[in-house]
């Protein structure tokens, strides 16, 4: 009886050392390290049409691409929400071109937690202050005098970003790490 009972004890302990190794294993830990890139997809269309003189506000935009640390570890999921200011200028006279600048701040991790990110990328319209300046110069001095010099007020082209437009060069901002859970 006492054999059994010894026996029973060691396939006991057997089992629960076979229990936390799988846990040990199955749980590891995901770092994201500094410069990792992150695609972005601007999510709507943006124009210095629509904004007002100077403006700063947010656009809607999801990570493009999972993220995956060194060691194949899921730490942003495709689709996760990122949160992108968005600083724009219209254009202005003497040729001056609309610009739109996307600044992303920050997407969230598979645990939640923040991921600050760094980079921008700035569009801007066309400039047209050549052409503003010739046809002042030209039409207020030697055919339009007083009137030619309306010319100059001409404003450049609006900057745009269409749809699904995609930010490259963002990099995670910081080292971050993650529990991962391995079990399937």
């Amino acid at each position: 009886m006492n054999k059994i009972l010894k026996h029973k004890r060691l396939i006991a302990f057997f089992f629960l050392s076979q229990i936390i190794c799988v846990q040990i294993l199955a749980n590891t830990t995901a770092t994201l390290k500094s410069g990792t890139y992150v695609s972005i997809r601007i999510l709507e269309e943006l124009s210095t049409k629509k904004g007002a003189k100077n403006t700063q506000t947010s656009v809607q935009a999801i990570v493009d691409n999972d993220v995956w640390d060194k060691k194949g570890n899921l730490f942003i999921e495709r689709g996760t929400p990122v949160v992108v200011d968005v600083e724009s200028t219209k254009p202005k006279g003497m040729g001056k071109e609309g610009i739109i600048t996307l600044k992303p701040k920050y997407t969230t991790a598979i645990d939640g937690q923040k991921i600050q990110l760094q980079g921008s990328k700035t569009i801007a319209g066309e400039n047209q202050r050549t052409e503003a300046i010739v046809f002042g110069c030209c039409f207020g001095l030697c055919i339009l005098p007083i009137i030619g010099f309306a010319f100059f007020a001409c404003p450049g082209e609006d900057a745009y970003v269409p749809t699904d437009f995609i930010l490259t060069n963002i990099v995670v901002d910081g080292n971050y790490s993650v529990e991962v859970n391995n079990v399937e």
